[in-house]
């Protein structure tokens, strides 16, 4: 499904593509002729009560499509691993203006930073569909120390652990391939 040819304008990378078993699938509009993509997988977890998205940072054809994901497998948290210059704006920054991509509309109610953590509440609407959801992101200052990002990553999902258990929907984790990079390059060295 992602090396399709129609589906290649929407991956950073040729080398980061979903399988298709484990793809995120978008519910069909009626106007459209074939299954809308984003690249996104489904990733096992540990915990059965817990379903996790491993996503890539949606480009500009791909926004649209990168909500209705959200909203179809109703995402209830976002986190968001990548530095904030290497990603699209495919988020509201004004308080109650929305985003409008195609028929869908994601509206920012709140934005809280806690010490390195950006911590967002948006509202994201399309057609009878309406959602409320959490975005978390390490800020960019702290993206230069591995060691830190690690830290603050693991303080990032007991919080959305927290938000799970009152709320017990999807989890979506987005990455980016410097960072994974990183990460890999600190692991390594820990070894």
């Amino acid at each position: 499904m992602g090396k399709r040819y129609e589906n290649k304008v929407f991956n950073l990378s040729d080398d980061v593509i979903p399988y298709d078993h484990n793809a995120v699938v978008l519910v069909m509009c009626n106007n459209e002729t074939s299954v809308p993509y984003v690249n996104a997988s489904w990733v096992e977890t540990y915990d059965e009560n817990t379903s996790m998205i491993a996503a890539q940072t949606p480009m500009n054809e791909g926004i649209s499509f990168f909500w209705r994901s959200v909203l179809d497998n109703r995402v209830n948290t976002i986190v968001m691993l990548a530095r904030a210059e290497e990603c699209i704006q495919y988020w509201p920054q004004r308080f109650c203006e929305p985003l409008r991509i195609d028929n869908v509309s994601v509206t920012l109610l709140g934005e809280n930073i806690n010490g390195s953590i950006s911590h967002r509440f948006f509202k994201v609407l399309r057609e009878t569909r309406r959602l409320v959801l959490h975005k978390y992101n390490i800020l960019t200052g702290v993206m230069n120390n591995v060691q830190k990002m690690v830290a603050l990553y693991w303080i990032l999902l007991g919080r959305c652990r927290e938000i799970q258990e009152v709320f017990g929907d999807q989890l979506v984790l987005f990455t980016a391939p410097m960072v994974l990079d990183e990460l890999e390059h600190f692991a390594q060295s820990q070894i």
